[in-house]
């Protein structure tokens, strides 16, 4: 099974200029532990639920949150080479990139577990 099977398209984005508050309710909205940072509609980082959690102040700069040495996975990836990579850099998803380089989707432990696992 490919990534692509299993990822979630058009995942939730926030803006590198945003607040941590602005983070904070988007997480809680969409129920989700990650957002991928964008800067001019490319990629920079992702900032997750545990990177917040550290943080009292949410009127803060999000991008002082965020990891930007991304670890990424292609959409025609197998699913358990991913979940090696993910276990092996003990992080819970991966922005999705397609074969000319575009940010398609993330995939998250999750739904290696109730879409693959499950199977």
């Amino acid at each position: 099974m490919r990534v692509k099977d299993i990822m979630t398209s058009n995942p939730i984005t926030i803006d590198k200029d945003a607040r941590l508050s602005q983070a904070v309710k988007l997480m809680s909205l969409h129920e989700i532990g990650r957002l991928l940072v964008m800067d001019k509609g490319k990629l920079i980082g992702i900032v997750t639920d545990g990177d917040l959690m550290v943080e009292e102040n949410y009127s803060s700069d999000l991008e002082q949150f965020m990891s930007e040495n991304l670890i990424i996975c292609h959409h025609e990836d197998d699913i358990e080479e991913v979940a090696g990579k993910m276990k092996d850099y003990q992080i819970g998803g991966l922005p999705v990139f397609d074969s000319n380089e575009k940010m398609v989707g993330i995939v998250t432990v999750e739904d290696i577990v109730y879409r693959y696992v499950a199977k």
